[in-house]
């Protein structure tokens, strides 16, 4: 195996066998590339990206060896742009529960991971011993103390990192809110199961601040990161290890 199977347009060919094994490796790649288009999870960025992916590609042959003039070699991508684009729109319009239970999940799980990091440094070195007190009772989030007023800055500070991860875990912007209101939202009950219905106005005015500062800023770096690339390059390269995995099965 070689290169010559990844960029050279002339083993992409319908008259040989090899040449087929190539043709169909490419293709099953393409249906595969659908699949990847839960990177970007937005139906319509998906022909966008199927398009980069195989612009790039291009230019990469251009550079391997010389321009494709081959009708076979067109008609292969050209076919592969199309699938990769429609079946990944597809994938992405359908509603899938499991994946929103698993992104909410994962931060619930990491916003009381970061939490607990921020506890521990800012509380636990004034008090005897850490408990989930100051996880779920509304009484330890005040500004009367100085360990209260350490209570709070954890949280606030764990709000902002909620952001960084709803913009991995998430990554579309319209369903900020939703995501950081379910978090709190799970929080409240596991306050009212711990400790009854919190009846502090600081514990509200900071849970209401750490969702529009998670909403917000999350939002706010949607539209500057830039994600798209990122996920452009991870696509790609999932793309030619896929077209490696099927070219092997064929070729050996």
């Amino acid at each position: 195996m070689s290169l010559v199977y990844f960029f050279d347009f002339a083993t992409v060919t319908t008259s040989t066998v090899t040449g087929w094994c190539v043709t169909i490796s490419f293709l099953l790649s393409s249906i595969a590339g659908a699949g990847y288009m839960y990177l970007v999870e937005r139906a319509k960025k998906c022909l966008d990206f199927s398009a980069t992916l195989y612009i790039i590609h291009l230019f990469i042959c251009i550079m391997y060896g010389g321009w494709p003039s081959s009708i076979t070699w067109w008609v292969v991508n050209v076919i592969g742009v199309a699938v990769m684009a429609l079946l990944g729109e597809f994938l992405c319009i359908r509603w899938d529960p499991w994946l929103i239970v698993a992104q909410i999940v994962c931060l619930q799980c990491l916003y009381y991971l970061t939490l607990g990091v921020f506890l521990s440094f800012l509380v636990g070195t004034r008090v005897s011993r850490m408990s989930l007190v100051y996880f779920f009772d509304f009484a330890t989030v005040t500004t009367s103390t100085v360990t209260g007023w350490c209570v709070t800055v954890s949280f606030l500070l764990s709000s902002i990192a909620g952001a960084g991860y709803m913009l991995y875990l998430v990554e579309r912007a319209k369903k900020c809110l939703d995501f950081s209101a379910t978090l709190y939202i799970i929080h409240l009950f596991i306050c009212i199961m711990y400790g009854g219905w919190p009846s502090s106005i600081t514990w509200w005015v900071v849970n209401v601040t750490g969702v529009a500062v998670m909403a917000l800023l999350e939002h706010g770096m949607n539209q500057f990161v830039l994600i798209p690339g990122i996920c452009v390059f991870v696509t790609l390269f999932v793309y030619w290890s896929t077209v490696l995995l099927f070219s092997k099965s064929f070729l050996c």
